[in-house]
């Protein structure tokens, strides 16, 4: 009778291999994870040396900024801001743009400093918005010179 028994006696129940593939798994996440934070929490000037982190560094710069500029148009269309206000947030929008996208400390920059650098293609935007800003009978369409800080935004190289 006892010789009966031992033939219902086996080894443990071997793991399913899906345990295997989860934690494998669970593991390239958190490496991506991890990799993401550090990707998204470095300095601009860093990202702008890494060959493939770089286009998609610029994509999000343009999307986030335009979408800003935009916002900042609507809130002005729909009386919320006045021109002045408008076009202050917009020149301080694009300044943050171009301080991202090139390095250059725009925020610190004159208007013939920006005018004799790199970011000369930025003048005539500054121009209109100082313009807009600082002159209360100025004739500057705030709409026009909102469309033209995107469009700056989207085609700058």
């Amino acid at each position: 009778m006892p010789d009966d028994l031992l033939r219902f006696v086996d080894g443990p129940t071997r793991y399913s291999s899906l345990w295997l593939w989860l934690g494998l798994l669970l593991l390239v996440a958190v490496i991506a994870w991890y990799t993401v934070v550090l990707v998204w929490t470095m300095p601009s000037q860093r990202l702008r040396r890494i060959p493939v982190v770089r286009s998609m560094h610029y994509t999000l710069l343009r999307r986030r900024f335009t979408h800003t500029i935009r916002s900042i148009d609507e809130s002005y269309r729909t009386g919320d801001l006045s021109a002045a206000q408008a076009c202050a947030q917009m020149s301080h929008t694009l300044r943050s743009f171009l301080h991202q996208a090139t390095g250059a400390r725009a925020h610190y920059m004159h208007l013939d400093d920006i005018a004799d650098s790199d970011l000369a293609d930025a003048a005539p935007v500054f121009e209109a918005l100082n313009d807009a800003r600082f002159n209360t009978a100025s004739l500057v369409n705030v709409g026009q010179v909102g469309s033209a800080a995107e469009e700056l935004i989207r085609t700058w190289t």
